[in-house]
Formats: structure tokens, sequence, C-alpha cells
């Protein structure tokens, strides 16, 4: 029966070695990326944080920073999923040491039937009337105070293939990075990519308002305030 392999520190990066790692140096690994937080990444660039959330998210910046730190190489592999009204990626990075070790691998998936890439608000209300019924919907969110409803179109998939593509790259290599480095005691992964108000469940805090939310470059929400003509942004208590 093999002996199971453990990583540690070296100057040439993570290396394996058949033996357990001591106390020592799990504890000058973590120090290690604690130090490489502080003094190199940068909030909002290489890692963020959620309100509630009691770890700070990683980015794939953030990941690319423990890579060199660790002098990890990525080979990373991509499945298009996909067909003609449907943009589905699934990324498979492998970690190799600088001396050509295998460190690991992790996947990493992503789609345009995800809520924030398949749809996206209606420009105008002659865009709206004019979608087949079965590419348009009211969705009621919840605000501050009330719910309010917003009308969407769905999103050309051609428009998002290539933020799906990065999404599966991004989520392979975060997860990767924190497999590989350990690093899921400092880091957490993914919680930033939910809908908010799934989100919000999960970090238990209140919904967020329409102000709050992120959207990708491709389906950056239009204006909230109704043109004349257009379906009356409704509320429910």
């Amino acid at each position: 029966m093999a002996t199971p392999q453990t990583s540690v520190i070296t100057e040439a990066g993570l290396q394996f070695y058949q033996k357990p790692l001591t106390a020592i140096e799990i504890r000058a690994q973590v120090n290690l990326i604690q130090e490489v937080m502080q003094a190199v990444m940068k909030k909002d660039t290489h890692y963020g944080t959620i309100p509630g959330c009691a770890k700070p998210s990683l980015y794939k910046p953030g990941a690319e920073i423990l890579f060199t730190t660790f002098h990890v190489f990525v080979d990373p592999i991509v499945e298009d999923l996909g067909h003609n009204d449907l943009a589905r990626f699934r990324v498979t990075a492998y970690a190799k040491s600088a001396v050509g070790v295998s460190l690991g691998s992790a996947i990493g998936e992503a789609s345009s039937e995800e809520e924030k890439y398949k749809w996206r608000e209606m420009v105008c209300s002659d865009e709206y009337d004019e979608t087949p019924e079965d590419r348009k919907r009211k969705k009621w969110k919840k605000g501050r105070t009330d719910a309010y409803a917003v009308f969407q179109v769905h999103t050309n998939v051609a428009d998002v293939q290539n933020t799906v593509l990065k999404m599966a790259y991004k989520r392979a290599f975060v997860a990767l990075a924190l497999q590989i480095t350990a690093a899921s005691d400092i880091f957490t992964q993914d919680i930033q990519d939910l809908p908010p108000e799934v989100r919000n469940e999960i970090v238990g805090e209140e919904s967020q308002s329409v102000q709050g939310e992120v959207l990708p470059a491709e389906i950056k929400r239009k204006d909230t305030v109704p043109v004349q003509g257009s379906p009356e942004v409704a509320h429910r208590s």
C-alpha cells in the first residue's frame, strides 16, 4: 500500500515527500500565505469581502499570486459542453511543481444558464413587447423596504460566451489554489458568484438593494427608470 503523499515548501516551491508534514512546516506555509496576502495582495483586486461572511473570497488574480509564490505551474484543459443556445464550459486545471511533480487538479464550470448571464433588463418597452414570450419575464426582487419587479429579456448567448469561459477558468484556478496551498482556512470561494438572494441567505445578511448588485460588463443593467410607455415597475409589499 502506497504511503500518502504530503507537500512542503522548499526553495523550488511545493514538493511532495513520503512523510507527514510537521506542525512547524504547516505553520510556515500558512504564515507565508498570510504574509503574501498582507504585503502583496490588494483588496477588491486579489480578494474581496462579502458582508457577513467570515472569510474573504479569493479571486483569480489572487490565485495566480499564490501560484507564483509557490512556483506552481498550471495547465488548464477546456471542454466545450455548449450548443447553439447554450454556452457551457468545463475547465480542468492541473498543477505541477517547478520540477514537474503533479500537485493536484481542480474543475470549474460555468454556463449561460446561470441567472446573471441568462437574463438582462429590457432596453425599452418596444424591445420587451417584441420579444417572444418564452424569452422574456417579469422577475420579483427584494428591496430594502418592499419587493419590486424588473422586466427582463433573454441574453444573446454569443454576448456572454467569453465571459462564461473566463468564469469557468476562474473557478478552476481558485479551487486549485485553495486545494494545493491549503488556503481554505484563509479564503473562501465562489460566494461572490452566487445570485444576491442566495448569497444573502448563506451569509445571513439582509437582501441588498438593486444598487448594490454587480453584473458582468456584457449585461450591465440599463437605467431602471421606466421610459414613457414602458411597463411600470411594479411594487409589492
